[in-house]
């Protein structure tokens, strides 16, 4: 089950990088660095979960 997950964030992320890649406006960019912090908080926060 959870490397279905992290196999799925790791779709996400690279579609995320790419994203990042392409876009031109720094607005843009900011969103999606505050996307993918905040995805690498929740990766963490999970396993953290699954370890107690």
């Amino acid at each position: 089950m959870l490397d279905r997950i992290f196999a799925f964030l790791g779709a996400v992320i690279l579609v995320g990088l790419s994203g990042i890649a392409v876009a031109t406006s720094i607005e843009v960019q900011s969103v999606l660095m505050l996307f993918a912090t905040l995805l690498a908080y929740s990766v963490v926060a999970s396993t953290n979960k699954t370890r107690d």
